[in-house]
């Protein structure tokens, strides 16, 4: 099973926002090349660290993660697919916004799980699988 992070889940690593134990612990016993992160949210990531009070402490953290996840890149499939989802959920009353349209579009793409706090958000993709791992399994 592979597995897509949402900003949000390493946000939380970072801000050590309760339930952070439980991320770790499924990152300390994921397999090796299971999980991503979308080349988004990684941009995200590292233009938080840099505006962060804890910059430095920021980059370890995004340094280390470097370690075990891969960073996918964006296709333009994947761009497509997200316009695709992005419009029909506007359509439907039920918009997440451009960039989490392009979060669930890249897991798709990748036949990955969706690892984000905001199930109740990312839920209205279908076919999208979501996980939040701020709780215990």
């Amino acid at each position: 099973m592979r597995y897509l992070l949402d900003t949000c889940v390493i946000a939380a690593i970072q801000r050590r926002q309760r339930g952070f134990e439980h991320i770790v612990a499924r990152l300390e016993t994921a397999k090796r090349g299971t999980l991503y992160l979308s080349a988004m949210t990684a941009l995200e990531l590292w233009y938080g660290a840099a505006g962060s009070r804890t910059e430095r402490q920021a980059r370890k953290t995004l340094e280390a993660l470097g370690q075990i996840v891969r960073i996918a890149p964006l296709e333009s499939r994947t761009a497509r697919r997200a316009f695709d989802i992005h419009l029909s959920l506007i359509r439907a009353g039920r918009s997440i916004g451009k960039e989490d349209a392009l979060i669930a579009a890249h897991a798709l793409d990748l036949g990955a799980v969706c690892v984000s706090q905001n199930v109740r958000h990312f839920d209205r993709v279908p076919g999208l699988v979501v996980e939040n791992w701020l709780k215990p399994v």
